[in-house]
């Protein structure tokens, strides 16, 4: 796990300056890999490329990078894991490559050697990583199929600039849509960034530049397809047997590591099950790490407790308070990447890791969203209804839905719009069109329309259930849950891993029709189904909680603190009407953050 960086431009009076260039790239990203830095300059073709690493797999100089082919007519800089090199270092040993190193670094080298453009789609892990033909004078920059890797890129014609983090891009202008995309969904969807002319490269794609006509292109070298249909060529049975051999499987390779390593335990079903194949799967104790707090509506002290002592790990648990928060302000500002109205959670257990001497950690991020563990698996069926029941319902519906102050109603407005979208929405809008164009200042249609173009209407699905977790994929996870746990964890040189998103279980569960995962019942039918003489009822059955801190308590706490931060922009009037919903209970501190950190520092 590492930081990369990246400047190839077309003008020979440029390259003079690559290497003070390198100097600020590293300088950036020095948090994501404090163990080593290195830089690779062609001047002659001007290609800048740099790199700081965070040593997870093979600890040796021997992997440091750039790395290079022995002819060094290939140069590789990388950021992330490949959980199933060493089944790609066997094949391609038997092939009669030859080896120097025992890490993953080399295995996408030598697969790019042998298989060119072909070995993209044979990596099981998540990366992003640049590599330079130095013969073919070509750059290829590729990104891990589900988008756990950040990478971002700009392209004017005569420069490519890429790098693993936003704030590379600082000097660039900025993008003046960002403020709509942020409002609408509390994070910036991908591609969009902050910056004008900075994308993010897709999941499961790569870049070519060709060097000798400075052109590119992009392609898609695999998917994700989501079941649309609700049929399916196996049983239930057949099913949850392989559910259980991709996630043991999985948890193996997320296991795989040189440095120590930790597992995130919130006490729910998906950090639960991940500690307890683990600790089975492991030889040596398992570290597990969980955060409390002293609201009692908030702590789950007792769930963690009962998988812990299940487990004998070695247990690290720290309560975090109100102080914590408000101490740490500044840095939470200065690590955030990209407005978001989450990962401050994240912060602070990277934090927590870090101090308990874990250079890696495991993640239940995504077992919601594959395994469909949120409440609004169980409600679209029926919304989906009333979307269905046709335009003069829909508007009378919208009509009323902008009569109610209670933000959770507002939101059936969304119910109006044709684009689907704005049906999914209705689970993950921060706010409606209507409130992000009195903020802003800007006419509803303009932000409608910005919003509409994100996502092509005519999609037709029969199995609703899974639309919405590849929307989850596609929105929520891509553009906020994993982004923001990249740029926290990393923040303090920590490296986390996400079993529930391997490539292997992703591409089987998402065949799987919604019956199999989805029960009123049980919830992740299909998970627990599978492992359910490994996890205890108690955390099977409980109540449904997201790993969230007390933060509606705690900014109550010092609620003029707040007002002043947030009334620094946007539309003064609705942002104290906003206020004065939260102190009454009528929305959630979210919407108060997504002010704050509008203008908590310069994007």
């Amino acid at each position: 796990m590492c930081g990369i960086a990246g400047y190839v431009v077309k003008d020979g009076e440029a390259r003079e300056n690559l290497l003070s260039l390198s100097s600020q790239f590293k300088k950036r990203l020095k948090h994501r890999g404090p163990d080593a830095e290195g830089e690779f300059i062609d001047e002659s073709n001007g290609v800048l490329l740099s790199h700081t690493r965070l040593s997870i797999i093979d600890l040796s100089e021997s992997s440091n990078q750039p790395f290079y082919s022995d002819d060094r007519e290939i140069v590789l800089i990388y950021n992330g894991e490949i959980y199933n090199y060493l089944e790609l270092r066997e094949e391609l040993r038997s092939s009669g490559c030859v080896f120097k190193t025992n890490g993953d670094t080399e295995v996408i080298l030598r697969a790019y050697e042998r298989w060119g453009e072909g070995a993209f789609s044979r990596f099981v892990g998540m990366f992003a990583f640049c590599i330079y033909d130095r013969r073919k004078k070509e750059i290829y920059l590729a990104r891990d199929r589900i988008g756990i890797k950040p990478l971002y890129y700009y392209y004017d014609g005569k420069s490519l600039q890429f790098s693993s983090e936003m704030r590379v891009f600082n000097s660039l202008s900025e993008n003046e849509d960002w403020r709509i995309y942020f409002l609408t969904f509390g994070f910036i969807p991908e591609p969009y960034t902050t910056k004008q002319g900075v994308v993010s490269l897709n999941r499961g794609s790569f870049l070519r530049l060709d060097l000798k006509s400075f052109s590119i292109e992009t392609r898609t070298y695999k998917g994700i397809e989501f079941n649309l249909t609700g049929s399916s060529d196996i049983s239930i049975s057949d099913a949850i047997s392989r559910t259980s051999e991709l996630f043991r499987k999985a948890i193996k390779r997320h296991l795989i590591s040189d440095a120590p390593l930790g597992v995130f335990l919130s006490g729910g079903i998906d950090s639960s099950l991940i500690s307890i194949i683990a600790a089975k799967e492991r030889k040596e104790q398992i570290t597990t790490l969980s955060v409390q707090f002293k609201e009692a509506e908030y702590t789950e002290e007792r769930f963690q407790n009962i998988v812990a002592n299940q487990i004998h790990s070695n247990h690290w648990a720290h309560l975090f308070t109100m102080k914590d928060f408000y101490e740490s302000l500044d840095d939470i500002r200065d690590a955030m990447d990209s407005p978001s109205i989450d990962g401050i959670n994240t912060y602070f257990v990277s934090r927590m890791a870090k101090l308990a001497g874990c250079k890696t950690v495991l993640s239940g991020l995504g077992g919601d969203e594959l395994f469909m563990g949120y409440g609004s698996f169980g409600l679209i069926d029926r919304l989906n209804i009333i979307r269905m029941a046709g335009t003069p319902i829909r508007r009378v519906i919208q009509n009323l839905g902008w009569m109610f102050s209670n933000e959770k109603y507002r939101k059936l407005s969304l119910l109006g719009y044709e684009n689907p979208l704005f049906f999914y929405l209705l689970f993950r809008c921060l706010f409606i069109p209507k409130d992000v164009g009195r903020i802003l200042n800007i006419d509803r249609k303009i932000i409608i329309d910005k919003i509409a173009s994100l996502y092509p209407n005519g999609d037709k699905q029969r199995d609703m259930k899974n639309w919405l977790s590849d929307m989850e994929f596609r929105y929520y996870m891509l553009g906020q849950l994993l982004r923001d746990t990249d740029y926290m964890s990393m923040w303090h040189s920590v490296e986390t891993r996400v079993p529930f998103l391997d490539n292997e279980l992703v591409d089987f569960v998402a065949t799987l029709p919604s019956s199999f995962k989805y029960n009123e019942k049980k919830p992740k039918y299909l998970i627990c189904e599978a492992f359910r003489e490994n996890l205890p009822e108690e955390i099977v059955f409980r109540r449904k909680q997201g790993f969230t801190f007390p933060f509606d308590i705690w900014i109550r706490e010092n609620i003029g603190f707040f007002k002043d931060m947030a009334y620094r922009g946007g539309e003064r009037e609705f942002s104290e009407k906003l206020f004065d919903r939260f102190i009454a209970g009528q929305t959630n501190f979210s919407r108060i953050w997504a002010l704050v950190v509008m203008n908590i520092k310069r994007w």
